[in-house]
């Protein structure tokens, strides 16, 4: 099993600057393929990372001389990371010309100097880079001081130094064992994700819980407006074309906060993912189309302070890292319309309406709990249900379910 750990590093000035040095050759060497590639396609020539090397190694000592004292592995690396992105935009093109309908890649970019992440890969394999409690050795630079020890225990296959606009971070992947099984406390449960509340989960022993949207976007949106207000001015006085160091103090100050943003974010979503797939046996979850969602204008910056569609790829991902099944719902299932209880489909509910009442059987619930009910009861049906729990999918319409008289 491969397990990453990231780890914040603590670089003295020197070693910051070689980081750095050493991001930008990676950076360097990533454009001069690439362009080198879009210059041969152009040409009728179809040019892979296993070309590019030897041929950005035959003109390094004339193009980048001052590459000589940094390590070789970070431009290696980030040419054949070009070289997967034009192979996985190959595939692409030729799924295209073949009439099918794949999920959409595009063409690798240019790297900008100032992006928001920079990173390098400092590995040349297994055995190259080493860790010693609070201590990664990287090659060329040294021992650097890490923030915490390496938590998992095992080879390491591989290094990615990045800086996210605050901090450097060791992203440490490890082949490991299996991860211990966790006895569940409860046997499944259903989630259902919202906007103000980012997720409503049912439990099958009856209890509920409530997980907060934390909306890190939205509490430092006064500071990203003043940031781009003085970005704005700065290029009227001076030109878009022509920067300034108080511009880019601007831009360093901006990707710190989104930075920080980036960490609420990821904090929660990881908190709260490992507590329910700790409890639970099995989960249940809607199938949203996010993206489809995002294009609706009203509600496209809200989905993305939420991060919907992380929260639930990272509780899928920690569900089968702690064996537990997890079930994803039709995307047409009408889990907000249909009543928990007596499984009646309202015509039409409208957004406002946050409280769910049955016209049929007269049962009033909070809208969200409601859909987390009959989420649940794909797993675990509550009444007479037919559907059985190994079942990766659930049909558009759920069978009515009949209520028990006593």
């Amino acid at each position: 099993m491969l397990r990453t750990h990231k780890i914040a590093l603590c670089p003295n000035k020197s070693q910051e600057q070689l980081l750095r040095q050493h991001v930008g050759y990676a950076r360097f060497a990533y454009n001069w393929a690439l362009a080198r590639h879009i210059e041969q396609r152009q040409q009728g020539v179809w040019e892979n990372g296993y070309v590019l090397r030897p041929a950005f190694n035959a003109v390094k000592p004339e193009i980048a001389p001052w590459s000589a004292s940094l390590s070789q592995y970070a431009a290696k690396n980030a040419i054949l990371d070009l070289h997967k992105a034009l192979q996985r935009w190959g595939a692409y093109r030729r799924a295209v010309k073949a009439n099918n309908k794949p999920r959409r890649v595009g063409h690798p970019k240019f790297r900008a100097k100032h992006g928001r992440c920079q990173s390098y890969q400092a590995d040349n394999g297994p055995g190259t880079v080493t860790v010693d409690r609070k201590l990664v050795v990287l090659p060329k630079i040294g021992a650097v001081k890490m923030r915490e020890v390496l938590r998992f225990d095992g080879t390491i296959r591989k290094v990615v130094v990045k800086f996210d606009g605050r901090r450097w971070f060791a992203c440490v992947v490890v082949e490991s064992e299996p991860a211990p099984h966790i006895e569940p406390e409860v046997e499944a449960c259903g989630i259902d994700v919202g906007i103000t509340t980012l997720a409503s989960v049912a439990y099958s022993n009856g209890e509920r819980e409530t997980i907060a949207n934390p909306k890190p976007l939205a509490g430092a949106l006064s500071d990203l407006r003043r940031i781009d207000k003085a970005i704005a001015r700065s290029k009227n006085v001076h030109g878009i074309n022509k920067t300034s160091n108080r511009r880019l103090r601007l831009y360093a100050k901006r990707r710190r906060l989104h930075a920080r943003i980036r960490d609420i974010r990821a904090d929660h979503r990881h908190k709260t993912t490992t507590a329910i797939t700790k409890r639970c046996g099995q989960l249940s979850v809607e199938t949203l189309n996010v993206a489809g969602m995002m294009r609706n204008k009203r509600v496209a910056r809200s989905l993305a302070d939420a991060s919907m569609s992380g929260w639930l790829t990272t509780l899928e991902h920690k569900a089968d890292f702690h064996g537990r099944r997890f079930n994803k719902a039709d995307r047409w299932l009408p889990s907000s319309k249909t009543c928990s209880e007596c499984g009646e489909v309202k015509a039409a509910l409208s957004m406002s309406e946050r409280q769910y009442r049955c016209d049929e059987c007269g049962h009033t619930d909070d809208r969200d709990f409601n859909a987390a009910q009959n989420l649940l009861a794909e797993v675990q049906p509550k009444r007479g249900g037919n559907i059985s729990p190994d079942s990766n999918s659930s049909p558009a319409v759920p069978t009515k379910r009949k209520l028990q008289t006593a």
